[in-house]
């Protein structure tokens, strides 16, 4: 039996706090870690010991890959490797041998393109690290991000998650704050997993209740209009041969990046958040 399907997901208080609509803030939604997080190791720590006291799963996005975003609106990261993987370190001790969601470095291997050769390895062996570390120290669930079905082809995104570590992770996480179908994330989860001789995969609906925007054009996947909540977060997926679980992995209502009078990336967008509550699926 899976050792996902069936378990309670982890509600955040912090979202309710913030004074969020109770549409997002009643959901389970993932917690972003990376350079903003001043103590990563006690954050993590607290996390996962408030989730075990509901009885529930902890989910984590691990954001501080260093060269994150190749310098687009959410640009940043860990100054080098050596900081990250001290990071990782301290993330990981926090986890400590307890069970937690954590998806791995969202955009890291379907941007690995963009990179320089030497840079490309640099970043493989990054993320292999992260695994081996988070895979070593903790019982955590470990997706490393690979983009979405109109993104990379499934077998460059099998061939980069090997070499990225996938071997020791469960799987690995899809549409990751973007709006693609759930029915497109199963069908590529489904060949993807077959290429990996049937690793697991969850799929971010947090944003995709209503598919991609029909005008794909420029940055269409800055705050696009047209969206709206998805499916709520369960980890009993309807489809999905190798699905594990459908997670709200980007909090809705966080801007995407200041394009078209939007706040800077990861800041409350409230215009933003009513558009996808009242277009929800």
């Amino acid at each position: 039996m899976s050792a996902v399907r069936g378990a309670r997901l982890y509600v955040d208080p912090r979202l309710a706090q913030a004074g969020r609509p109770a549409a997002i803030a009643d959901q389970p939604v993932a917690r972003w870690l990376g350079s903003w997080t001043a103590n990563a190791r006690a954050e993590a720590d607290a996390l996962v010991a408030a989730a075990i006291e509901q009885g529930a799963l902890a989910q984590l996005v691990l954001y501080n890959i260093p060269g994150r975003d190749s310098g687009g609106y959410s640009a940043g990261g860990a100054g080098s490797s050596e900081s990250y993987r001290a990071w990782v370190d301290e993330l990981a001790a926090g986890i400590g041998k307890r069970q937690a969601i954590v998806v791995l470095e969202p955009d890291a291997l379907a941007q690995l393109q963009t990179l320089s050769s030497a840079g490309q390895a640099q970043r493989l062996a990054d993320l292999t690290y992260a695994v081996g570390a988070l895979d070593a120290c903790t019982h955590a669930l470990i997706y490393i991000d690979a983009g979405h079905s109109r993104w990379q082809p499934a077998r460059e995104m099998a061939d980069r998650l090997r070499r990225a570590g996938a071997a020791k992770a469960r799987g690995f996480a899809l549409n990751v704050s973007n709006f693609q179908t759930t029915e497109a994330e199963t069908a590529f989860g489904d060949e993807l997993a077959e290429l990996l001789g049937g690793k697991r995969y969850i799929i971010d609906t947090s944003r995709n209740g209503q598919g991609p925007p029909r005008e794909q054009k420029g940055e269409w996947w800055i705050n696009p209009a047209g969206c709206g909540l998805g499916a709520p977060p369960t980890t009993n997926p309807p489809q999905g041969r190798y699905a594990d679980a459908y997670l709200w992995i980007k909090t809705p209502g966080e801007s995407d990046g200041d394009a078209n009078g939007a706040p800077p990336a990861g800041e409350w967008f409230q215009a933003y958040a009513d558009m996808l509550i009242a277009s929800a699926a």
